[in-house]
């Protein structure tokens, strides 16, 4: 549930599953951590732990992938 939600954001560019996280990339500065918590929590995800990273090389396979 919490990936369709994660993919359907407006700000967001790209949502995969990496094991038991969610790599998320958004467009632009546009969306904060918090107000991505707070979005999240509106939609009973509380527990939900958001950590900034940088992209990895499979991150960018995933964004090539994407478009094919």
């Amino acid at each position: 549930r919490l990936l369709n939600v994660l993919r359907a954001m407006p700000e967001a560019a790209s949502c995969y599953a990496f094991g038991d996280v969610h790599h998320l990339a958004i467009n632009g500065d546009a969306l904060t951590i918090e107000a991505l918590q707070h979005r999240l929590a509106a939609l009973s995800f509380e527990a939900i732990k958001i950590t900034p990273i940088t992209a990895t090389i499979e991150d960018c396979f995933m964004a090539l992938d994407k478009l094919s």
